[in-house]
């Protein structure tokens, strides 16, 4: 006797595809692996991207920490020196009071110089090392859906 000719659903079955005349198992997962790997180029892309300007804010806070270093060494000194003469010529103070006011004044440029350098350095590191962490959550996901034990 021969076998009855099977009818359209029980030859999408047969296959692997869904009851309810969805997709099968196999493209699902075929897709989503390509979207993971289309994801993973974006990724890298954006982490380029990301070292890129984070490479630029380095060499700004790089510049800055110049300037101010050159400010610092350079005229710094000089302007110190004359505060302190304002301030006994102006007010009477005795020369170790107003040395010891122009040397204090001196510090806080010097501070805020300096933070100003670290900001720009930290916003640059802090970008890169956002993408990194993303990246590598990508990865991981992707790793794990083709069955790959995590690093």
């Amino acid at each position: 006797m021969i076998a009855p000719h099977p009818t359209e659903p029980e030859q999408r079955r047969a296959a692997g595809a869904a009851r309810n005349g969805g997709p099968s198992t196999a493209s699902t997962f075929k897709r989503a692996g390509a979207s993971f790997g289309e994801l993973a180029l974006l990724q890298w892309r954006l982490l380029k991207l990301d070292l890129k300007r984070g490479a630029r804010k380095l060499g700004q806070g790089a510049a800055f920490g110049a300037i101010g270093l050159a400010f610092v060494l350079g005229a710094f000194p000089v302007a110190l020196f004359a505060e302190a003469q304002w301030l006994i010529a102006a007010f009477g103070l005795s020369p170790m009071a107003a040395h010891a006011i122009a040397a204090a004044s001196g510090a806080l440029v010097g501070l805020a110089l300096a933070y100003a350098g670290y900001r720009k350095l930290h916003t640059g590191l802090r970008a890169a090392s956002r993408s990194l962490d993303d990246l590598e959550k990508n990865l991981t996901s992707i790793g794990a859906s083709r069955g790959e034990a995590p690093r």
